[in-house]
């Protein structure tokens, strides 16, 4: 049965509302959609000096492949293939001071948040094994704690294969 109790009437019923409140928010054209929900939601150019401020303020070395799509995509939000099912990668702007705010350096040390899952887990890179190819690695904001970090991915590389082809494109105006 595919009614409102069954996982495939959730999931339709969940994609429903988020469509709903994104067009209530009224996202723009270049949102990509497929087979009736939000896919992903590309973010704006970072502006200039965003990235190069990021990675002169962190005190850690961040992945190139990071810094990178950072720069030609700006982050975005949307699928993600495994647990959580989505992800939300925080803009150069605004990710140092989001580490600051969430404590990251004080609960997580080795750790460097880059987003979120738009709920309640954290996406880091842990640079405590491999600090020149960190892992990426998830974990609750709540109790934010290292031991409960879990492996998303080897490599940033490695987590842009379980994103939607759609965002690894560059974003609009690049």
């Amino acid at each position: 049965m595919d009614g409102p109790s069954s996982r495939a009437g959730q999931q339709r019923f969940a994609a429903d509302a988020f469509l709903a409140i994104a067009r209530a928010a009224q996202l723009k054209p270049g949102t990509l959609a497929r087979r009736g929900h939000v896919v992903w939601m590309p973010s704006k150019p970072p502006a200039p000096g965003d990235v190069a401020r990021l990675v002169s303020g962190c005190g850690v070395s961040l992945p190139e492949a990071y810094l990178t799509y950072l720069a030609l995509t700006g982050g975005g939000e949307g699928e993600l293939s495994v647990e959580p099912g989505w992800i939300q990668f925080w803009s150069a702007d605004r990710v140092l001071a989001l580490n600051l705010s969430y404590e990251v350096p004080v609960n997580l040390p080795g750790l460097f948040g880059f987003g979120s899952s738009g709920g309640g887990e954290l996406f880091a890179f842990d640079l405590r094994g491999s600090p020149n190819c960190p892992a990426v690695v998830m974990m609750p904001f709540i109790p934010m704690e290292a031991a409960a970090a879990r492996t998303v991915a080897s490599t940033f590389e490695a987590l842009l294969k379980l994103l939607p082809a759609e965002a690894r494109e560059p974003a609009p105006g690049r």
